[in-house]
């Protein structure tokens, strides 16, 4: 009982890299990863919504990282917008059961892009709406759209971020919808610049 504790198992490891697919870099990543990252990792669920598997996975584990770094919360964190990564399917699930909502809205969340579930999900669950559907549904259209993330959130990412003035710059000159992309990708701190 001692491993699982600690963290997943080889042999619950060598099975999710088998049955998620993912490549040579990828599986070696999470093989050399600390028992408890792997364990994060593995808890998000599979990987069959990820359109790349091999990076769904590398950004799970840079996610779970972050998070044993600074002491996050796991979903919490993701539905504050902390995480970086693809939304996991039990991410998607969770929120699906949590906000109520009907089969159609679910499956529209489900079958989106990973960046718009990331902008639905940040958005936090539905809670008092008369109609749980139509909200979660306003959401997608939204997140498709760049409605939302105004001039405060872009400004609170250049803050929270440390961008310098050029890449500040540039992010205020995007269009709404590019900006609200990139706010969608999450926390840049863990990035790191090549020198060149």
């Amino acid at each position: 009982m001692e491993p699982e504790r600690d963290g997943p198992t080889t042999t619950e490891v060598e099975d999710f890299i088998r049955a998620n697919d993912v490549d040579s870099r990828a599986a070696e990543d999470l093989k050399d990863c600390v028992p408890e990252i792997q364990r994060k990792v593995l808890a998000r669920g599979d990987l069959s919504t990820a359109r790349n598997p091999s990076a769904a996975l590398l950004a799970r584990i840079r996610d779970a990282r972050v998070e044993v770094r600074g002491g996050g919360g796991g979903n919490d964190a993701h539905r504050a917008g902390g995480s970086v990564g693809l939304p996991s399917t039990k991410d998607i699930d969770d929120y699906v059961t949590s906000s109520g909502v009907g089969e159609r809205a679910a499956e529209a969340l489900r079958t989106a892009s990973p960046t718009v579930k990331r902008i639905v999900l940040a958005s936090g669950p539905i809670t008092g709406a008369a109609d749980p559907s139509a909200v979660l549904m306003d959401r997608i259209e939204g997140a498709r759209s760049g409605r939302g993330g105004g001039n405060a959130d872009v400004e609170d990412f250049i803050k929270d971020n440390e961008l310098d003035d050029r890449a500040a710059a540039d992010l205020r000159d995007l269009a709404p919808d590019l900006q609200r992309v990139v706010l969608a990708r999450g926390d840049l701190r863990s990035a790191r610049t090549r020198p060149g």
